[in-house]
């Protein structure tokens, strides 16, 4: 009975334990979005396409941008001419995007797998307006 009650109580903490860590990504990916306070300049809103993550989808309301890129949900704002966006799947925040307008059907910035945004592990990343197939 004395294990069984320790092996529950390990659960439990453990529990706890991934449950802040969850909290703990979710404060650092909306504190970094939040310090983007610019008039929104550009409108990302559309179906997008990369060779790295595939297709995506995104809808701008205002600041607001949410949507879809290749597996992740993405959720950020539009401040001035960029985006700052964050890549989400199974409520984990995994990478965390920076766009611009590079022209009117291209998207270009870079992406870190650090929660807030690192120039450490940035990556190059580029969105072409998905147009589809037109018949």
């Amino acid at each position: 009975m004395k294990y069984l009650c320790l092996l529950l109580a390990a659960v439990a903490l453990t529990g706890c334990q991934i449950k802040e860590k969850y909290a703990a990504n979710d404060r650092a990916a909306d504190g970094w979005v939040a310090q983007r306070t610019a008039a929104p300049k550009i409108n990302v809103t559309g179906k997008w396409k990369s060779d790295a993550w595939g297709k995506g989808e995104f809808k701008q309301k205002g600041r607001e941008v949410t949507g879809t890129l290749g597996d992740y949900k993405i959720k950020g704002v539009v401040s001035g001419y960029r985006a700052y966006l964050v890549a989400d799947q199974d409520d984990w925040s995994f990478y965390t995007i920076v766009l611009k307008r590079h022209t009117a059907d291209a998207l270009e910035g870079s992406y870190s797998s650090s929660v807030p945004y690192s120039a450490l592990d940035e990556q190059d990343i580029y969105l072409r307006r998905d147009l589809g197939v037109k018949k």
